[in-house]
Protein backbone atom coordinates (compact mmCIF):
# COMPACT_ATOMS: atom_id res chain seq x y z
CA UNK A 1 0.00 0.00 0.00
CA UNK A 2 2.64 2.21 1.02
CA UNK A 3 3.69 2.18 -2.94
CA UNK A 4 0.24 2.87 -4.32
CA UNK A 5 0.34 5.38 -2.13
CA UNK A 6 3.69 6.65 -3.41
CA UNK A 7 2.07 6.89 -6.63
CA UNK A 8 -0.96 8.56 -5.83
CA UNK A 9 2.01 11.74 -4.50
CA UNK A 10 3.40 11.16 -8.14
CA UNK A 11 0.72 11.49 -10.00
CA UNK A 12 -1.29 14.05 -7.69
CA UNK A 13 1.94 16.51 -8.73
CA UNK A 14 2.10 15.43 -12.30
CA UNK A 15 -1.54 16.62 -12.80
CA UNK A 16 -0.68 20.01 -10.95
CA UNK A 17 2.94 20.41 -13.36
CA UNK A 18 0.55 19.48 -16.47
CA UNK A 19 -1.81 22.52 -16.44
CA UNK A 20 1.27 24.59 -15.88
CA UNK A 21 0.15 28.28 -17.35
CA UNK A 22 3.87 29.35 -17.16
CA UNK A 23 5.29 26.90 -19.32
CA UNK A 24 8.99 26.87 -19.89
CA UNK A 25 11.26 24.48 -21.83
CA UNK A 26 14.11 26.57 -19.41
CA UNK A 27 12.29 26.43 -16.54
CA UNK A 28 11.49 22.51 -16.55
CA UNK A 29 15.35 21.94 -17.83
CA UNK A 30 16.45 23.25 -14.61
CA UNK A 31 13.81 21.22 -12.59
CA UNK A 32 14.77 18.52 -13.61
CA UNK A 33 18.18 19.23 -12.76
CA UNK A 34 17.47 20.31 -9.63
CA UNK A 35 15.23 17.52 -8.66
CA UNK A 36 18.51 15.46 -10.07
CA UNK A 37 20.78 17.01 -7.66
CA UNK A 38 17.97 16.38 -4.44
CA UNK A 39 17.62 12.64 -5.27
CA UNK A 40 21.74 12.94 -4.88
CA UNK A 41 21.66 14.81 -1.86
CA UNK A 42 19.06 12.86 -0.08
CA UNK A 43 20.53 9.64 -0.65
CA UNK A 44 24.34 11.35 0.76
CA UNK A 45 22.36 12.85 3.84
CA UNK A 46 20.81 9.38 4.64
CA UNK A 47 24.24 7.62 4.37
CA UNK A 48 26.27 10.47 5.98
CA UNK A 49 23.65 11.43 8.62
CA UNK A 50 22.88 7.59 9.63
CA UNK A 51 26.79 6.98 10.06
CA UNK A 52 27.15 9.68 12.29
CA UNK A 53 24.31 9.92 14.23
CA UNK A 54 22.93 6.10 14.64
CA UNK A 55 25.82 4.14 14.11
CA UNK A 56 29.18 5.96 15.05
CA UNK A 57 27.25 8.06 17.32
CA UNK A 58 29.74 10.49 17.33
CA UNK A 59 27.85 14.13 15.94
CA UNK A 60 23.94 14.89 16.84
CA UNK A 61 22.07 15.38 14.12
CA UNK A 62 21.84 19.65 14.69
CA UNK A 63 25.98 19.30 14.44
CA UNK A 64 25.54 17.34 11.16
CA UNK A 65 23.50 20.09 10.07
CA UNK A 66 25.92 22.86 11.29
CA UNK A 67 29.11 20.98 9.02
CA UNK A 68 26.43 21.21 5.86
CA UNK A 69 25.63 24.75 6.47
CA UNK A 70 29.08 25.74 6.95
CA UNK A 71 30.39 23.85 4.04
CA UNK A 72 27.15 25.61 1.89
CA UNK A 73 29.72 29.69 2.47
CA UNK A 74 32.03 28.85 -0.04
CA UNK A 75 29.00 28.34 -2.52
CA UNK A 76 27.21 30.77 -1.41
CA UNK A 77 30.73 33.49 -1.61
CA UNK A 78 31.48 32.04 -5.33
CA UNK A 79 28.31 32.35 -6.50
CA UNK A 80 28.06 36.35 -5.22
CA UNK A 81 31.51 36.95 -6.70
CA UNK A 82 30.45 35.06 -10.02
CA UNK A 83 27.44 37.63 -9.89
CA UNK A 84 29.08 41.24 -9.01
CA UNK A 85 26.78 40.88 -5.49
CA UNK A 86 29.73 42.34 -3.78
CA UNK A 87 27.85 45.62 -3.93
CA UNK A 88 24.65 44.21 -2.65
CA UNK A 89 25.13 44.98 1.23
CA UNK A 90 25.01 48.89 0.62
CA UNK A 91 21.83 48.53 -0.94
CA UNK A 92 20.60 46.96 2.29
CA UNK A 93 21.40 50.06 4.41
CA UNK A 94 18.73 51.97 3.24
CA UNK A 95 15.70 49.29 2.99
CA UNK A 96 13.21 50.26 5.73
CA UNK A 97 13.89 48.67 9.15
CA UNK A 98 10.66 46.21 8.39
CA UNK A 99 11.83 44.83 5.52
CA UNK A 100 15.46 44.16 7.10
CA UNK A 101 13.65 41.97 9.72
CA UNK A 102 11.66 40.40 7.17
CA UNK A 103 14.47 39.17 5.72
CA UNK A 104 16.42 38.37 8.77
CA UNK A 105 13.33 36.40 9.49
CA UNK A 106 13.45 34.79 6.36
CA UNK A 107 17.59 33.53 6.94
CA UNK A 108 16.54 32.19 10.48
CA UNK A 109 13.79 30.01 9.29
CA UNK A 110 16.18 28.78 6.48
CA UNK A 111 19.03 27.76 9.42
CA UNK A 112 15.81 26.39 11.00
CA UNK A 113 14.85 24.59 7.99
CA UNK A 114 18.46 23.36 7.41
CA UNK A 115 18.65 22.20 10.98
CA UNK A 116 15.00 20.22 10.65
CA UNK A 117 15.86 18.35 7.75
CA UNK A 118 19.05 16.36 9.24
CA UNK A 119 16.51 15.57 12.28
CA UNK A 120 14.29 13.80 10.38
CA UNK A 121 16.65 12.04 8.27
CA UNK A 122 18.32 10.96 11.59
CA UNK A 123 14.52 9.68 12.68
CA UNK A 124 13.03 8.30 9.85
CA UNK A 125 13.44 6.85 6.25
CA UNK A 126 14.42 9.44 3.56
CA UNK A 127 11.22 8.17 1.97
CA UNK A 128 9.24 9.59 4.37
CA UNK A 129 11.24 12.48 4.32
CA UNK A 130 10.79 13.30 0.89
CA UNK A 131 7.09 12.50 0.80
CA UNK A 132 6.60 15.04 3.57
CA UNK A 133 8.95 17.58 2.36
CA UNK A 134 6.48 16.98 -1.28
CA UNK A 135 3.11 17.81 0.88
CA UNK A 136 4.77 20.86 2.50
CA UNK A 137 5.36 22.04 -0.99
CA UNK A 138 1.69 21.11 -1.93
CA UNK A 139 0.23 22.81 0.86
CA UNK A 140 2.57 25.99 0.73
CA UNK A 141 1.20 26.30 -3.06
CA UNK A 142 -2.56 26.33 -2.19
CA UNK A 143 -1.82 28.66 0.93
CA UNK A 144 -0.13 30.64 -1.27
CA UNK A 145 -3.11 30.75 -4.01
CA UNK A 146 -4.84 32.59 -0.71
CA UNK A 147 -2.60 34.76 0.41
CA UNK A 148 -1.03 35.92 -2.51
CA UNK A 149 -3.70 35.69 -4.89
CA UNK A 150 -1.56 33.37 -7.01
CA UNK A 151 -4.11 31.86 -10.58
CA UNK A 152 -4.02 27.80 -10.56
CA UNK A 153 -6.86 25.84 -12.45
CA UNK A 154 -8.95 23.37 -11.10
CA UNK A 155 -7.04 20.39 -12.36
CA UNK A 156 -4.45 21.79 -10.71
CA UNK A 157 -5.97 22.56 -7.12
CA UNK A 158 -7.37 19.09 -7.76
CA UNK A 159 -4.04 17.67 -8.36
CA UNK A 160 -2.00 19.03 -5.23
CA UNK A 161 -5.27 17.81 -3.35
CA UNK A 162 -4.15 14.31 -4.54
CA UNK A 163 -0.84 14.66 -4.04
CA UNK A 164 -2.06 15.68 -0.25
CA UNK A 165 -3.94 12.97 -0.20
CA UNK A 166 -0.95 10.50 -1.39
CA UNK A 167 1.52 12.17 1.28
CA UNK A 168 -1.13 11.45 4.15
CA UNK A 169 -2.38 7.69 2.94
CA UNK A 170 1.82 6.88 2.83
CA UNK A 171 2.30 8.49 6.80
CA UNK A 172 -1.03 6.64 7.93
CA UNK A 173 0.47 3.29 5.81
CA UNK A 174 3.59 3.78 7.71
CA UNK A 175 2.74 4.22 11.03
CA UNK A 176 0.40 1.08 10.86
CA UNK A 177 3.49 -1.14 9.52
CA UNK A 178 4.50 0.04 13.10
Amino acid sequence: NMVFALLVTTIGMIIYASRDVNYDPMGYFWLVGNSIATIASTFWNKVFITKYTRELKIQTSFGVSFIQQLETLPIVFCLAVFNNEGGAAKELLPLPMITKLVLLATCLGGVLIGMAYPKCFSLISGTSVVVASTANKAVSILLGMYIFGTVLSGIQIMGLCVCIGGSLWYAVEGKRKK
